[in-house]
């Protein structure tokens, strides 16, 4: 599985449009909890403004535009991903492959931040994985 399909798996589990934070947090924390799961080439996360931050996740969503894969509504003060049929269709048949308990953990996590706020859930972030919070401009 390339880098690009867990987000594309993480907007399928969503079953809705997903933010920047949300898309941010869930990848950090799969790149965490499943390490072997995800490769050696997967997202290098780095301590930012509000925790981990990976350009590359960025990257890959606007690939994943342009290959007519993700819709990117930026029409909004902050931009939202979903999926496009296609999009859907093969992130479905890319959940088909998926390790079940890789499957059980992305649903969970993905459920867990897109019920969070902003302000929640990098707070929650902030808490299990403080090293991140030294770039920070959240305050708490």
């Amino acid at each position: 599985m390339k880098r690009g399909d867990w987000a594309l798996l993480a907007l399928y589990y969503a079953e809705q449009p997903l933010y920047p934070v949300h898309m941010q947090k869930i990848l950090f924390l799969l790149s965490r909890a499943g390490a072997d799961a995800v490769g050696d080439d997967f997202y290098d996360f780095q301590p930012w403004d509000y925790g981990p931050f990976s350009s590359q996740v960025y990257w890959d969503l606007e690939k994943a535009a342009e290959e007519g894969l993700v819709v990117i509504d930026a029409s909004g003060r902050v931009r939202h991903y979903s999926l496009s049929p296609a999009g859907e269709a093969h992130a479905q048949e890319l959940a088909k492959h998926l390790d079940p308990k890789m499957a059980e953990y992305l649903k969970r996590v993905t459920e867990w931040a897109k019920g969070l706020s902003f302000s929640d859930l990098v707070r929650a972030i902030y808490q299990r994985f403080p090293e991140y919070k030294t770039r920070s401009v959240f305050a708490d």
